[in-house]
């Protein structure tokens, strides 16, 4: 640690210059005032007088100049350098599909192969792989003593090429005789880290390959983003700390990386990337999600179908079925094209219940894996049609579309009322029914009804008797009531006090897009419909089988000139919002808001304009939306249930690692039965069919609803693949003798996008180290790495000392101790 001086006052060209002119200003004073003061005082004097001025003059040019010392102070602690070794699915696999240049690469970075190899001994080993690929190795490895040159290249790349990712990960940190681990150890603190969808800590010794080759599933995730966050919540250490990320770069769950490596960077962390892993496409087939829906009717006609992803066999036709376990249902045979193939198959009638299906392809030869070859799925079949009530005023065009969409499904029971409709006196009467029933007939067709759908209505439409037996319908049949508002919507505030209860918003009022925003060039601003997450696991929603197709197909279907929103009651949820771009931003409104209401439910829709996404599209939106919606109302109000107890599960199909809500419906008898005791889920795991069950396999305890005590709702979640029934508890609930209130439920195995496309990903890596202020390094550069992590550290391991000389107390007595002995002298010499 040595003091150097440093002279702040150079660093301004300015300031030096104006010091430069000073001083030659003075120093020309002081001559001129010598050749006067010669003439009055003795040679001697004069000189001393001299050599005074100058001293003063040299002491403000050094307090100009601001000179100071400085020094550096070492910090003691090393710095910190964590190695995330990614050890996820793709990280299992083999690049046999690597090309030659890559496998070189990797040999030359494990120092099987010289780095220095000249242009043409390259082209040999590049010829000596591609010529000798498709030779058997059986046929090479038993006569090792006898084969020639190319054929041993040929053997030490294919033996590359049978190294796994995280195998070829550990050798580069720990390959002997030049293990990474002890170069680094004497100069950085290491810290090793594996991750894939989760990560954990572990030791830096000769155990790691043990640990890494017991590390890591086909079927987990990659969470790069989370690895780096974890990083970034963790304490920095003043000496520093870097990061060294082997990965082959796949980030697949929700997550960004590249802004997790940004705010490292902004902490002075940067991040040092190796790729591991071929960029080379393999040749593959993948099933991908099937595109069907979770439940049907018996009687109903549905076509399912499956994308097939090729990579490699354009042009190649394959087979394609769908099977029900070991039972092929549908087979057929489809050409590959653009990397592609689409099978569909029409269902054929499948029996009351759930039905587990599988769509899968046949396995070609040089296939990658055989393991993503099939996707699973499964469909509800409900044994009886759906029935449905729709009331409107006038026939505006949602009411039409949707009219004529329900009547025109065989599946469904249409009852519709049009108050105000056009007629022409060429029949008898209106072809639609223009009054609702008497209150008796009513009621015995609302207790049959699923879905009923409220259009646009005056608030003196309907009569209170009307909404009293609307409301019974509700909370004692389990019926779901939809409304579709319109110009009327101001008048809801005046309707029959139970409809105010009925209703899941308050302060009801209406939205034009463009008086939020104006349009600018003549067209028609919108507003869009975006459902919140825990929606899209609702069937009228799931418009897409993949979550991400999903929310992009919904976000581009066509808009809404005019919304219908109000305030959420608070035990209401809120599905989808009405989002609208302003100037200032993103502007949303809470659109689809639904909430229970006793054994039944009420769905705020809040536009009237659905018919829009027919745009192009034809039904398929349109349909699908509509139609999931009355089957899952009709799924609903038949689920197992009591005049007692009735239970309600938003979906008897999930995936690994979702959630579904279930809720418990009590009669007052059931609530005086509860006493102090709990409603709550007992979950049975096995065959559905089967007679006595053991334990259940978990418990889950439902809290109240708000502000409604006869209703208890919670979620289920945490369940493995398979198959469960789900049954209200405790045995107290029920009367005497009933049959347990029961719903079955299926968890299917997650699909992992692991497999579904293995290529690394080089420019994810290079964006993750260029944003973190890192670099992306060769395989063989991590040799590198140590004097790189030098050169990086000893600007972070130190820190400076600095001490001011110009303004310090001695400075300042030195001067005037120095112009007080000129004027001494002076006065002595009799000068004024």
């Amino acid at each position: 640690m040595t003091w150097h001086v440093v002279f702040s006052g150079l660093q301004s060209p300015w300031w030096v210059a104006f010091t430069v002119i000073a001083t030659l200003l003075c120093f020309t004073a002081c001559v001129s005032l010598l050749r006067a003061e010669w003439k009055l005082v003795s040679r001697p004097v004069g000189v001393l007088l001299l050599c005074v001025r100058l001293a003063t003059m040299a002491l403000l040019l050094f307090i100009l100049l601001q000179p100071g010392l400085l020094r550096s102070i070492q910090d003691e602690d090393l710095p910190e350098l964590i190695i995330a070794v990614d050890v996820s699915g793709s990280m299992q696999s083999c690049d046999r599909h690597a090309d030659a240049d890559e496998l070189i690469v990797w040999a030359q970075a494990l120092d099987i192969i010289p780095r220095d190899l000249e242009v043409n001994e390259l082209e040999e080993w590049r010829q000596a792989w591609t010529t000798a690929k498709s030779e058997p190795a059986s046929t090479i490895e038993g006569v090792p003593h006898t084969v020639d040159a190319a054929q041993y290249r040929w053997l030490l790349l294919d033996d590359m090429s049978r190294l796994s990712r995280v195998q070829l990960a550990q050798r580069l940190l720990q390959r002997a005789p030049s293990s990474l681990f002890e170069k680094l150890g004497d100069e950085q603190d290491l810290r090793v880290v594996l991750f894939d969808s989760q990560h954990h800590n572990v030791p830096t010794d000769d155990s790691l390959e043990e640990i890494l080759a017991e590390s890591g599933s086909a079927s987990v995730t990659t969470d790069i983003a989370g690895v780096l966050n974890y990083v970034l919540t963790t304490e920095v250490r003043a000496s520093g700390r870097s990061v060294l990320l082997l990965s082959d770069g796949r980030q697949t769950v929700p997550g960004n990386a590249v802004d997790a490596a940004h705010s490292l960077g902004n902490q002075r962390i940067p991040i040092y990337t190796v790729a591991v892993g071929s960029q080379q496409r393999p040749k593959d087939l993948i099933a991908q999600p099937v595109d069907a829906p979770g439940s049907i009717f018996a009687n109903d006609a549905v076509e399912v179908s499956s994308t097939i992803a090729a990579a490699g066999y354009n042009g190649r036709a394959v087979t394609v079925r769908l099977r029900e376990g070991d039972e092929i249902l549908k087979q057929r045979e489809v050409k590959i094209r653009d990397d592609e193939a689409r099978a569909r198959f029409l269902l054929p009638n499948l029996s009351d219940g759930h039905h587990d299906l599988t769509v899968d392809v046949e396995v070609l030869p040089g296939e990658l894996s055989d393991e993503n070859n099939e996707q699973d799925f499964s469909i509800a079949v409900i044994d009886a049609n759906s029935t449905v009530m729709l009331i409107e005023e006038n026939p505006r065009w949602e009411f039409r579309y949707l009219h004529n969409l329900l009547e025109r499904d065989s599946s469904v029971e249409l009852h519709s009322t049009l108050f105000r409709q056009p007629f022409l006196n060429l029949l008898d009467e209106s072809a639609m029914s223009t009054r609702l029933p008497d209150r008796g007939f009513l009621r015995s067709v609302l207790s049959d009804t699923d879905l009923l759908i409220l259009g646009d209505l005056p608030s003196d439409r309907l009569s209170g008797d009307v909404w009293m037996e609307i409301t019974q319908a509700v909370e004692s049949g389990g019926m779901t009531m939809v409304m579709i508002p319109g110009r009327f919507v101001t008048d809801l505030t005046r309707f029959h006090v139970s409809l105010q209860k009925l209703l899941p918003m308050t302060t009801l009022t209406g939205h034009r897009a463009e008086d939020v925003v104006p349009s600018g060039d003549g067209r028609m601003t919108a507003f869009r419909l975006r459902p919140r997450p825990e929606a899209m696991r609702i069937p009228m929603f799931q418009l897409q089988p993949d979550a991400a197709d999903n929310a992009a197909t919904i976000s581009r279907l066509p808009g809404h000139p005019w919304i219908a929103v109000g305030t959420p009651r608070p035990a209401a949820s809120v599905w989808a919002d009405a989002v609208i771009q302003t100037s200032e931003g993103e502007e949303s409104f809470p659109l689809v808001v639904q909430h229970h209401y006793g054994s039944g439910q009420v769905i705020w829709m809040g536009i009237d304009s659905t018919w829009r996404w027919r745009r192009r599209s034809g039904d398929r939106w349109h349909h699908r939306f509509w139609g999931q919606l009355v089957r899952w109302a009709a799924r609903n109000r038949s689920f197992s249930g009591t005049d007692d107890v009735r239970l309600t599960v938003m979906s008897e199909y999930i995936s690994e690692q979702q959630s579904v809500d279930v809720a418990v419906a009590l009669s007052e008898a059931a609530q005086a039965r509860l006493a102090d005791t709990h409603v709550q889920l007992e979950i049975y795991s096995g065959d559905l069919n089967s007679g006595e069950r053991d334990e259940p396999t978990t418990t889950v305890v439902l809290s109240p609803a708000g502000d409604d005590s006869l209703r208890y709702q919670g979620e289920v979640a945490g369940l493995s693949a398979g198959r469960y029934l789900i049954r209200v508890g405790p045995e107290s609930l029920m009367p005497v003798d009933a049959k347990p209130v029961q719903s079955p439920l299926t968890v299917v195995e997650r699909a992992s996008p692991e497999l579904s496309d293995i290529r690394a990903d080089h420019q994810h890596l290079q964006q993750i180290a260029d944003v973190s202020g890192g670099r992306l390094l060769a395989p063989y550069e991590l040799t590198e790495l140590p004097d790189i992590l030098r050169n990086h550290n000893s600007r972070r391991a130190s820190r400076p000392e600095a001490i001011s000389l110009w303004d310090h107390w001695s400075v300042l007595v030195v001067l005037f101790s120095l112009m007080l002995f000129q004027w001494i002298v002076r006065k002595l010499s009799g000068l004024p």
